[in-house]
């Protein structure tokens, strides 16, 4: 696809510029970040995360960091959109314009603070920004493309900008913020074809992550029938966010995979590990964004916020957002174990694509759509130093009976490897040894808890091998009023149907739903 005819790949292709028509803040509380009427107070904002002390780094068409919700919040940048000149130096100084609209809204979703109403605030508005332009007043990187021969490849460039600045001390932070955490990249390479990951501008990302370096990129926005991923988005070890479509409600109940956002898996690059063709790997809302506005000739000083905007672009710099209330959450976070979390606490949506590798990644949402308060609250009580993001564990279903005997189930695997043993404890209780026996592929298991009494409680499960657990996982249910111990009477409160109710919350998500059987009816699945 040439650049003429996308404008931008990944993004202001699909702006909704419906004049005047601005839609309240609804991506933000979508997550669970930001508190709301539907969540509160299961919000990651209410546990005290909002990104302090990391610092982000928009790769993009530059941010006009003057904008209010974007003001004070410039670290460092760099202008590789042009080459070097004592005008544009490249030691961290320079404050790049953004002649686009681009970068400021992708820096706005992820860190903004809203200002001045606070109202369309970043998934982490207190954490800061490091600006990395590449992109031209066209919306295009100089040098992109699958020519052969490039005389200049500003994408290159910025990546190994990124690279080489990822410890730099920033002198706008007062000594409090060094290097790059996170970096946001809403962009996509033509590399003539669909990627296996092995291209130059993936294999650079790919470098950035083993540097330590959280990187979170678009899937593009080539649809259902896409050919792969192009480059960027075909990185083996980045985060890649497709773009579903909230129907403008924070209740997550209604949101669907975006139309445009492109499907998975990748193309196979033959190295032997299936899994990290599984892209992408998470989604986020991403359609009727509201945008922070930039400005061509000014510094946005005065600018408010719209049109709204559609696109994985929007979708990405949410997730990294919420990348950055992880780290604050726990400074130990490596990028590895930051994706497998966003996964692990995904909320999970249709049906697996390959149940053969893993049982819940579906090759439109990933692993689902993301859930910021389920992934702070993991990532505040995970053990770094004890974990093998290898090892998986999860809760799926959750039956009680009317005299209150609860039972649990779930699955245990490792990818790849063997699993020695699971463990399951309610409510902060003793940890109990569950099957799988060792070796077991996708072990299913069962846990009769006894009596539960009536009231919200959750389950933490983890497999463990070689000495390491996995991520500890949350399952959250609850009983409800008219359950009694074994052998006393049961009295008023529920007209119990069939004897069993069927308990079911997302797998890794702290809040609770209670679904009644119908008598005669098997207790459905769920997780």
């Amino acid at each position: 696809m040439g650049n003429a005819a996308r404008l931008f790949w990944i993004g202001l292709a699909l702006a909704l510029l419906a004049s005047g028509a601005t839609a309240s803040d609804i991506a933000n509380p979508a997550v669970r970040a930001r508190q709301s009427a539907e969540y509160s107070p299961h919000t990651a904002w209410e546990l005290g995360y909002t990104g302090k002390g990391v610092a982000i780094c928009i790769m993009d068409t530059g941010v006009d960091d003057s904008h209010p919700g974007l003001a004070g919040k410039w670290l460092g940048g760099v202008d590789v959109s042009k080459p070097q000149t004592p005008l544009t130096p490249r030691d961290g100084t320079f404050n790049a314009d953004d002649t686009n609209g681009h970068g400021t809204t992708c820096a706005g979703i992820a860190m903004g603070t809203g200002a001045p109403e606070k109202r369309y605030q970043g998934a982490a508005p207190e954490a800061r920004l490091v600006e990395l332009r590449i992109g031209t007043i066209f919306g295009y990187a100089p040098g992109e493309g699958p020519s052969p021969v490039k005389l200049y490849d500003a994408t290159l460039q910025g990546e190994q900008w990124a690279l080489d600045h990822r410890d730099q001390q920033w002198a706008a932070g007062g000594g409090q913020y060094r290097g790059i955490q996170v970096l946001s990249l809403s962009w996509g390479i033509d590399v003539g074809g669909s990627s296996d990951g092995s291209d130059p501008y993936s294999q650079a990302l790919d470098r950035l992550v083993d540097a330590g370096v959280i990187v979170v990129n678009a899937a593009g926005n080539e649809g259902p029938s896409n050919d792969g991923f192009s480059g960027l988005s075909a990185s083996s070890k980045a985060i890649a966010v497709g773009a579903t479509d909230d129907n403008d409600t924070v209740d997550r109940a209604d949101d669907v995979i975006a139309p445009y956002s492109s499907r998975g898996p990748r193309r196979d690059n033959g190295d032997g590990d299936p899994f990290d063709e599984l892209k992408p790997d998470v989604s986020a809302p991403g359609t009727g964004i509201t945008q922070a506005e930039y400005d061509l000739v000014g510094d946005g000083s005065g600018n408010g916020y719209g049109p709204r905007g559609s696109g994985t672009s929007y979708a990405t710099p949410l997730v990294a957002g919420i990348c950055a209330l992880l780290l604050e959450a726990n400074r130990e976070l490596s990028p590895p174990v930051v994706k497998e979390m966003l996964r692990a606490t995904a909320e999970r949506r249709g049906n697996a694509s390959e149940p053969g590798l893993d049982p819940f990644w579906n090759r439109d949402f990933g692993w689902g759509v993301v859930d910021a308060y389920a992934a702070c609250e993991l990532a505040a009580r995970t053990d770094v130093a004890a974990t093998d993001i290898a090892l998986q564990a999860f809760v799926t279903n959750v039956t009680t009976s009317r005299a209150g005997t609860t039972r649990a189930s779930g699955l245990s695997w490792s990818r790849p490897g063997e699993v020695e043993r699971t463990e399951l404890r309610l409510d902060g209780g003793g940890w109990r040894r569950l099957g799988p026996d060792a070796g077991t592929t996708f072990g299913n298991w069962t846990a009769d808890l006894g009596y539960v009494p009536p009231g919200n409680h959750t389950i933490h499960v983890r497999s463990l091998a070689g000495g390491k657990s996995s991520l500890v996982t949350a399952f959250g249910f609850t009983v409800p009023p008219g359950a009694q111990p074994p052998g006393a009477g049961l009295s008023g409160g529920v007209a119990w149907a069939g004897g069993a109710t069927a308990l079911a919350a997302a797998a890794g998500i702290s809040y609770w739903v209670v679904r009644k059987r119908k008598k005669g009816a098997e207790a459905p699945a769920a997780g």
